[in-house]
């Protein structure tokens, strides 16, 4: 039972981390096909959730905004590739 236990996990942290870095990995090219900076949606967004910023003119592209952003975006998807493994493990124990 440990090692289903480990294996889920493991595999909802792959799962996790593989859907931030594709969103991420996409912003960043948007931002840079648009001549931005490539953390420029990142920090809009951190500004906008954590901060209460409504005027994009207003961003600054600045480390707090870009790791707030980031790193809920990350809990978020390591919460859904959690769910996601533990969805999977339960189907494949009972397949009906």
């Amino acid at each position: 039972m440990r090692e289903e236990r480990v294996r889920m996990l493991s595999e909802g942290v792959v799962a996790g981390l593989i859907g931030y870095l594709t969103v991420a990995l996409v912003f960043a090219g948007a931002n840079l096909i648009e001549g931005r900076s490539m953390f420029y949606t990142a920090a809009l967004l951190g500004a906008n959730l954590f901060y209460g910023i409504q005027d994009p003119a207003q961003v600054t592209i600045s480390a707090q905004y870009v790791f707030a952003y980031n790193g809920a975006h990350l809990m978020v998807f390591l919460g859904f590739g959690l769910v996601s493994a533990w969805l999977a493990s339960l189907a494949e124990r009972a397949p009906q």
